[in-house]
């Protein structure tokens, strides 16, 4: 990062000097007088750490005050701040938010803050520029999350009782009572917090629970489901996990230029650092970590962007016990609402769960489009967007052939090529997550220098889906320099011919749920390096298919003398270019 120190006493009280460039293409008209940024202690508005009380109101005058203000930085102090209660009024899901604010920073300086209400996050950024948020660390108390140890097991009843752990909340306190019919379990292994049991399914979809006793639970899961636990061992940890939706602890929406540095987080409601439709993301040296006396850390992903513009940088995390992915990265479809007057004129929506809409701003002159048959799994036509009016979410296509009847939104949809691209993922561990560990739906990417380590499911999973809203192709990614040393033990993936340690395949999700395979000519997946890895799990595949331009070299396969080595690495199917060379430890 650049250096931003400054002498103190050339400065008035409470101002320090920020000698980076504006952003704005308004305010860079060759300015050289240093910017001056208002300092902002929540210690001036009774915000004092480990006093034992709420600070909420604090914090949010001195957010407030720092918007108004901006430039400015706002100042917290090491040591426990509280917040409780209720949200904040510009966002129904967060403790916190900053809206339409510019050039703000929030310095930690090692702060703690423990989030006393299990149904909200921590801090929503909305239509906001140049956001830095610094050397933080979050839990919960009360857990978002409850786990106890399987004491009993009834397949035939398709029951389990559980006692819960110290430390964790009832079965029928909120958020967990109010979302039971929604909640789902995973098995946590004994001896490995954050990893799940080798064997069982990483997903259990719950009916309902009873309380035998306090702190004992019999929990009903769906009729069938008595297989998922068939390999777990005596004493395994089941965790429940309840998810409303909305509460994600870091919610970024329509933003330019986000960056967390020095992020801790040990419990999550929702997913973690979110981000829609935001331009610009630093994700670095940001930590998830399962505190002692625990078995998981979140309830959904780590990092999870939808509809972004690069540069997008994950650099130097640690991401351990979430029960979802580590990473997810993808562009949503966008479906014609109506047409325009014009030929090519379009209003697009986005649509997720049938109703709620994402905000206009995804399609911008000069954005690459594909038209894309879902039906048939098909590209109908390429072209770009030759104008847009972002309010009213109008987007000017510049051709649309007379054969699509691009009004069909069940049938065509669009997909803006120019989101999720220019991403790098370096130097991260991702240890011990429930599914995927870097689900990608993305372009010019790289991967480079990552440990993958207890993934249940897939390490890397690069995939299209027809059917499902969490889309986009990908081309251009290279994985090198990684290490991988567990992944694909959950009873799902193993000798699934869809789930690899790495998988570079259109479709694997939904065919892997028994949906139809996607058209052989459809080259959704293009131009993937896999060169110079480690993989020391004796079950390591690569799946590769539907693809073109695909090259595995010099990577090394290292397993222990007393595991069988696989007859057969890679398996492919439908790729046209695959080149494999200089590969140790199987055979090209």
């Amino acid at each position: 990062l650049p250096d931003r120190s400054f002498e103190a006493s050339e400065l008035k009280e409470n101002e320090v000097v920020d000698t980076r460039p504006p952003i704005s293409a308004e305010a860079t008209d060759n300015t050289k007088e240093a910017v001056k940024v208002k300092e902002i202690h929540v210690r001036d508005f009774g915000a004092v750490p480990g006093d034992g009380k709420n600070d909420l109101s604090a914090i949010r005058e001195a957010l407030k005050l720092a918007m108004e203000a901006s430039p400015a930085k706002v100042v917290f102090e090491s040591g426990r701040y509280i917040l409780a209660d209720e949200a904040s009024a510009m966002s129904p899901n967060q403790f916190l938010a900053l809206r339409k604010a510019r050039d703000i920073t929030l310095e930690g300086n090692g702060a703690m803050f423990e989030l006393r209400n299990p149904e909200l996050g921590f801090l929503a950024v909305v239509q906001s520029e140049n956001i830095r948020v610094r050397n933080l660390s979050i839990n919960y108390d009360p857990l978002p999350n409850t786990s106890g140890r399987i004491i009993e097991f009834d397949p035939a009843d398709s029951r389990v009782r559980i006692e819960l752990l110290p430390g964790h909340p009832e079965l029928d306190s909120e958020p967990l009572q109010s979302v039971a019919l929604k909640a789902w379990m995973c098995l946590h292994n004994p001896e490995v917090p954050g990893r799940l049991v080798a064997g069982a399914n990483n997903f259990i979809r719950l009916d309902r629970f009873e309380r035998v006793s306090p702190r004992v639970y019999d929990i009903y899961f769906r009729k069938g489901s008595a297989s998922r636990f068939q390999d777990a061992p005596e004493g395994s940890i089941a965790s429940i996990i309840g998810r409303k939706g909305g509460a994600q602890l870091f919610a970024n929406r329509g933003n330019r230029s986000i960056l967390y540095e020095g992020i801790t987080v040990y419990s999550s409601p929702e997913l973690v650092f979110v981000f829609v439709d935001t331009e610009g993301i630093t994700l670095d040296a940001c930590h998830i970590l399962v505190p002692e006396g625990r078995f998981m850390s979140t309830n959904g992903d780590a990092f999870h962007a939808q509809n972004c513009r690069g540069p997008i940088r994950i650099l130097n995390c640690t991401f351990e016990g979430q029960v979802d992915d580590a990473i997810n990265i993808y562009s949503k479809m966008g479906l014609v609402e109506s047409l325009g007057a014009k030929p090519g004129e379009l209003v697009v929506t986005r649509k997720m769960a049938a109703t709620a809409r994402l905000p206009a701003g995804r399609f911008l002159k000069g954005d690459s489009v594909v038209i894309y048959d879902i039906l048939n799994g098909r590209v109908a036509h390429e072209t770009v967007v030759s104008a847009s009016e972002t309010a009213e979410r109008r987007v000017q296509l510049a051709s649309v052939p007379d054969s699509i009847d691009i009004a069909d939104n069940e049938r065509f949809v669009l997909f803006n090529q120019s989101l999720c691209r220019d991403v790098e993922i370096t130097g991260n561990t991702l240890r011990n997550n429930r599914r995927f560990g870097v689900f990608l739906k993305a372009s010019d990417v790289v991967i480079r220098d990552n440990l993958f380590d207890g993934m249940s499911g897939t390490a890397i999973m690069i995939s299209y889906e027809k059917h499902y809203w969490e889309a986009g192709f990908s081309e251009n990614v290279v994985i090198e320099e990684n290490t991988f040393l567990q992944a694909g033990f959950e009873a799902g993936y193993l000798h699934n011919d869809y789930m690899g340690t790495i998988t570079a395949l259109p479709g694997a999700v939904e065919a892997f749920n028994g949906l139809p395979a996607l058209d052989p000519e459809l080259n959704a997946v293009e131009g993937i390096i896999i060169r110079n890895n480690l993989f020391e799990d004796p079950e390591t595949k690569l799946i590769l298919g539907y693809a073109e331009d695909i090259e595995v070299i010099g990577n090394q396969l290292r397993t222990h003398p007393d595991f069988s080595r696989r007859a057969s690495v890679i398996s492919a199917q439908h790729v046209r270019d695959l080149r494999v060379s200089g590969n140790q430890g199987w055979d090209d």
